[in-house]
């Protein structure tokens, strides 16, 4: 799909705004675009205007959020707050993904910092709706664990296993594909099991210090729930995945 000059202007803008976390006032949107270089200027761009005292591309670009804010992509409600709505993130996921596909010479505005910064956002959107469901998934497992196994002692996870954010990473790196027995959830039970699959931390709770880093990449893995019952099943014999896929072949 084509990017239009327009649809430049938009993403720059909601980009500017998702930098600020959310929210900034007029003066505070525009000047992280000059400060992160998102556009590329022209003399004209950077002329005053003939009626007012303000750049040429500043100017434009608080016309274009007049036009985010009609269509929903931005709340008009307070006064000199440029804030993004729910709506307008998705606009700019949406934005991103286009941006993503395209070469950079069909850009007429763009630069390379906003187009990685295109790249980024639609890595940390995905990112977040992996949080989402990985929280779900911890609390669905908090439940079952302490109204069906009996105490929190009991459980077969660690800290670190339930962290959303380290489950998230490690899924996000790692995948949905158990690294024992190549079981797929999605594969077996379809919607219900898509993005589904546990986390484990490589080395036992045992021997970690209180400030210890977890690098997702290093030290968790993806396994199946049934690989993962059998890893922790002994909790003085913790399997690594070579000790449990070495088992698997020998039955």
């Amino acid at each position: 799909m084509t990017i239009t000059l327009e649809d430049e202007k938009r993403f720059v803008l909601l980009l500017s705004i998702e930098d600020l976390h959310g929210s900034g006032t007029k003066k505070q949107v525009l000047d992280n675009i000059d400060k992160q270089g998102y556009l590329v200027l022209t003399g004209h761009d950077l002329s005053q205007k003939s009626n007012r005292p303000e750049l040429v591309w500043r100017n434009d670009l608080a016309f274009t959020r007049k036009h985010l804010v009609t269509d929903g992509y931005l709340d008009g409600s307070q006064h000199n707050q440029w804030r993004i709505t729910a709506n307008g993130r998705t606009y700019l996921q949406r934005l991103s993904s286009q941006i993503n596909k395209n070469n950079q010479k069909s850009f007429q505005k763009l630069t390379r910092q906003a187009i990685n910064r295109a790249s980024h956002f639609i890595q940390q959107s995905k990112l977040e709706k992996l949080e989402i469901i990985v929280d779900s998934d911890i609390a669905a497992l908090d439940f079952e664990e302490e109204h069906f196994e009996g105490t929190q002692n009991k459980r077969y996870t660690n800290y670190y296993e339930r962290d959303t954010k380290l489950r998230a990473k490690a899924i996000s790196i790692h995948g949905t594909t158990c690294m024992v027995c190549g079981f797929d959830f999605e594969k077996r039970y379809g919607e219900r099991g898509k993005g589904f699959i546990e986390v484990h931390h490589l080395t036992p709770v045992s021997e970690l210090g209180s400030n210890t880093k977890i690098n997702p990449k290093t030290d968790l893995a993806v396994v199946c729930s049934n690989c993962h019952r059998m890893i922790h099943r002994k909790k003085d014999n913790i399997l690594s995945l070579d000790e449990l896929k070495k088992l698997l072949k020998a039955v």
